[in-house]
């Protein structure tokens, strides 16, 4: 078995490694960029027209995906990752708005707010803002047993609240959202 060894020159872009040309990642890049583009166009047309807001938690849950993507993408080639902190108060306002959360966590967009919190490629965590203006947005909404214990969300929140270097303002909030969701999981159903 031929085998290729790749030497990877320090400052080297990673789309070099596996034999991936710099040319393959930026059309890989664009693509993205377009995509988000595209769902954020969708998305503001979406928000803007009551008849098709039964489509918005989809296109939410599209439009996180991507500056998701984006983020990992730029991170893991050396890029500042800043998607998710031009998108977090848009974000955030919509997971509040109260008129559309029981959608979006039918939809399952606890999985993206997960995504969004959980530490990037080179395992640098989300940025200040991101975690407030997220942990913030989940204090707000009324989230369900199932929704807790489908998305997985409440691991990351809770190593936030026990993670000594974050910062105590986001500690706290950690904190606050785990004791609330243990009463949430551990107390008996009762239909309001």
């Amino acid at each position: 078995m031929d085998r290729k060894c790749h030497r990877i020159e320090p400052g080297a872009p990673m789309s070099n490694i596996n034999g991936h040309s710099s040319e393959n990642s930026k059309k890989e890049a664009d693509a993205i960029n377009d995509s988000g583009e595209a769902f954020h166009e969708k998305y503001t047309a979406v928000e803007n027209d009551a008849s098709n807001a039964s489509s918005m938690p989809k296109l939410l849950k599209k439009r996180m995906q991507g500056i998701l993507r984006r983020d990992n993408l730029n991170n893991s080639q050396g890029k500042p990752a800043i998607e998710k902190i031009n998108n977090v108060a848009e974000v955030s306002e919509t997971l509040m708005n109260r008129a559309v959360q029981e959608s979006l966590l039918d939809e399952g967009i606890l999985d993206e707010v997960r995504g969004w919190l959980e530490p990037l490629p080179d395992r640098s965590m989300p940025n200040i803002k991101v975690k407030k203006r997220l942990l913030d947005a989940l204090r707000n909404m009324k989230i369900h047993r199932e929704h807790l214990l489908q998305s997985g969300i409440g691991k990351i929140v809770y190593f936030y609240s026990i993670n000594p270097k974050e910062e105590k303002e986001v500690r706290s909030m950690a904190k606050q959202l785990v004791q609330k969701w243990t009463q949430e999981i551990f107390s008996p159903e009762c239909d309001e």
